[in-house]
C-alpha cells in the first residue's frame, strides 16, 4: 500500500446519515500516552451548539485524553492523563469556516502538557491552557477521531467537521507516530473517504457504514516522496535559467505511456 494508490483531497468532513455518524478508529497501536503531542488543522463548526462535542480522544475512566468544545460553557477545553477538564483562555469562538491549528503538546521545561487553539494561517486570534502531567501515562482504550472513545463507546460526535491533517508525536523519544491527510479512493461511484497515515503506510477509513464527505482534489503539481521511510509531499520546483520556478505540471513515463505524477 502506498498514498499513490489515492487521491489526495482538501479535507475530510463529518457526516451523519440516519443516526450513524462518520469517525474513525485508529486501533490499538497508536494509544498516547502523556508524552505526545496530537494535534492538526480544521474547521469546527460549533453555532447552536449546546452540548459537548469531540475533535478528538478517548477516556478509559482514569486516563483521558482529549479534545473538546464545551456547548455549556461555550469554549474549547483539553483533558489530559488523570486531570479534570481545562478551558482554553482568552475565550475566542472562531466562525464555522475558519481553519484552525487545536490540540496539544508535551512541554519538558514546565512538565505540563499545553493545549492550544489559533486561526491559520497569520495567529491573530490564539488561545491556550496547561494541564499537570502527573498521573497514570498509557490510554488502554483506542483513540477516536471526530468522537470520544468512552470507555469503549464512540460519543459526543463531532458533526460538520473537516480534517485537512492531524499529527502525532512522540516527545520522549523524538519519533513521528502518525501524519495523516486526507485522501480519497480513485474509482467507484461512492468512493471511501478517509485519512492516510504516511507514517505506517495505513489508511483509515470510517469506522461505521456513513463515509465521510471528500473536499475537493489537491492541486495536480503536487507530488509525493517517500523519505527514510516515511511519505512527504509537496509542490514541486525546478531550476530554469537559473532561478527556481514551481513546476506547474509533472508527467512520469509508465510502461510507455506518460501520466501525471500525482
Amino acid at each position: 500500500m502506498a498514498i499513490t494508490d489515492y487521491k489526495r483531497i482538501e479535507y475530510i468532513e463529518v457526516q451523519k446519515i440516519g443516526s450513524t455518524y462518520s469517525y474513525i478508529d485508529l486501533g490499538s497501536s497508536l494509544r498516547p500516552n502523556r508524552y505526545w503531542t496530537v494535534g492538526g488543522q480544521f474547521t469546527l463548526p460549533v453555532t447552536g451548539v449546546s452540548s459537548t462535542i469531540y475533535l478528538f480522544g478517548v477516556n478509559d475512566g482514569t486516563r483521558n485524553y482529549t479534545f473538546m468544545y464545551s456547548g455549556g460553557d461555550s469554549c474549547y477545553k483539553f483533558r489530559y492523563a488523570n486531570q479534570t477538564a481545562v478551558s482554553l483562555s482568552p475565550v475566542h469562538i472562531f466562525p464555522d469556516n475558519q481553519i484552525v491549528g487545536a490540540g496539544w503538546y508535551y512541554d519538558y521545561n514546565s512538565s505540563k502538557a499545553i493545549g492550544y487553539i489559533y486561526d491559520e494561517p497569520d495567529e491573530e486570534y490564539s488561545s491556550s491552557g496547561e494541564s499537570s502531567s502527573s498521573g497514570t501515562q498509557l490510554a488502554t482504550k483506542n483513540f477516536y477521531i471526530v468522537c470520544r472513545n468512552n470507555n469503549g463507546t464512540p460519543g459526543g460526535y463531532f458533526e460538520g467537521a473537516r480534517i485537512y491533517e492531524l499529527t502525532m508525536y512522540d516527545e520522549q523519544n523524538l519519533q513521528s507516530m502518525a501524519f495523516f491527510v486526507p485522501v480519497r479512493e480513485k474509482t467507484g461511484v461512492d468512493p471511501k473517504v478517509g485519512l492516510y497515515d504516511t507514517v505506517s503506510d495505513t489508511v483509515f477509513w470510517s469506522k461505521t457504514t456513513t463515509n465521510f464527505l471528500a473536499g475537493p482534489d489537491l492541486n495536480s503539481t503536487e507530488v509525493n516522496v517517500k523519505v527514510n521511510g516515511a511519505w512527504y509531499s509537496g509542490t514541486p520546483y525546478i531550476k530554469v535559467n537559473g532561478s527556481w520556478e514551481e513546476a506547474t505540471d509533472v508527467y512520469i513515463k509508465v510502461n510507455g505511456n506518460w501520466e501525471s505524477a500525482v
